[in-house]
């Protein structure tokens, strides 16, 4: 085990280039429920340095799921600001250009929610290609190419995605993610729904990409020992707001927010390297990727 683990995990997770690719500023948002106004955000600041894995963890309810819907321009906050590389945006519509420009910046990772049932896998991977304008050869050598990066079968293309398994289904979502090259993916509760094997695999596959192409990404999730286990950096989101964050190894070693030693405490084995051991637990060596 103690070769595995140093198998899946990068040599150096601290290698972003520290430069800011995105950064939030004061972003706030509230919703009309039951003749209340709920506070979603409130006054959200955070940075993501390009190639670092950003982990924002939280209960339900926290704001997680919002912000990242903020971000990728689905919710328009009531105030507050988003820059992303060379592209602001905010409480303001997009023109189709910057929409176009934003495909290209950020690309949404959901649970099971990517890929349309309807479609089989060739047909939801290729529609981001054809949007591109790609000739048919072009788009058949980049599904291939596709399933290769994300270790999925090349003998399910023809498979309605409906029928795909839980693991499959979020590969296949990850292909198409990363289809669009974006410089950001946002996973939220990628592994939710799947047994502790396949989770690993899918985070390995992340761990790999980040490491390989110096994608960021933001992970959102209600598992610390997932946090602690794959972030460079981790921040602790409640009531709308971001309570705490700091290096994973640190933060979870010498929490300084109450609420984040309450969580702490209620799902994180005594170190991260016992939550590693978690993750990996259901992995076995064939099926470590190289």
């Amino acid at each position: 085990m103690e070769g595995l683990e140093k198998s899946l995990v990068p040599e150096a997770l601290h290698t972003s280039s520290g430069q800011i690719l995105l950064e939030a500023k004061n972003l706030c948002l509230k919703f009309k429920h039951a003749d209340q106004m709920i506070c979603a955000l409130d006054g959200v600041n955070f940075k993501l340095r390009a190639g670092e894995i950003y982990a924002l963890v939280g209960e339900s309810g926290s704001g997680k799921s919002t912000l990242a819907r903020c971000l990728c321009n689905l919710l328009l906050p009531d105030s507050g600001e988003i820059k992303l590389h060379d592209l602001t945006y905010g409480h303001k519509k997009l023109s189709s250009a910057q929409r176009d420009q934003l495909c290209t910046l950020i690309q949404p990772l959901l649970q099971e929610g990517a890929l349309d049932p309807a479609l089989t896998l060739r047909q939801a991977l290729a529609e981001p290609l054809q949007a591109r304008r790609m000739t048919s050869p072009e788009i058949n050598q980049q599904l291939l190419k596709l399933c290769d990066t994300v270790s999925l079968n090349r003998d399910l293309m023809e498979l309605n995605c409906a029928d795909l398994s839980g693991g499959q289904r979020q590969r296949a979502a990850l292909a198409r993610a990363l289809s669009f090259n974006p410089r950001l993916l946002i996973a939220d509760e990628l592994t939710a729904p799947l047994d502790l094997s396949v989770q690993a695999q899918l985070i390995n596959l992340l761990l790999q990409r980040c490491r390989k192409s110096g994608l960021t990404i933001l992970l959102i999730t209600h598992d610390f020992n997932l946090a602690a286990f794959a972030a460079d950096r981790i921040g602790v989101m409640s009531k709308g707001k971001i309570v705490e964050e700091g290096a994973a190894e640190e933060l979870c070693s010498r929490p300084k927010h109450p609420y984040t030693r309450a969580l702490l405490h209620a799902t994180l084995p005594a170190s991260p390297s016992m939550a590693r051991q978690r993750i990996l637990s259901g992995l076995n060596e064939d099926l470590m990727l190289n």
